[in-house]
């Protein structure tokens, strides 16, 4: 499973398509995963980001399998600490 985590200040590249490739890289990872990387049979791939910046990172969101917001995950684990 490929996370990538945005912070509120963070953007994706402009002139390459970082998204597409984390597709293809958990998908290659599951084939044949780096030493680094525990094996597995199956790949998803997930973004992580506040949900202010969901209408900046529109253009990306449908090449991701998973969107889950920092306030998704704090209404869900309100007990957790989360700093933005």
């Amino acid at each position: 499973m490929r996370f990538e985590v945005k912070q509120p200040a963070d953007k994706f590249p402009t002139k390459k398509d970082q998204v597409t490739n984390y597709a293809l890289r958990a998908q290659c990872w599951a084939t044949l995963a780096p030493k680094a990387v525990v094996p597995h049979a199956d790949a998803a791939t997930v973004l992580l980001c506040s949900a202010s910046k969901l209408p900046e990172y529109l253009p990306h969101l449908s090449k991701f399998g998973t969107v889950i917001t920092f306030e998704d995950l704090r209404g869900t684990f309100p007990h957790a600490t989360l700093s933005l």
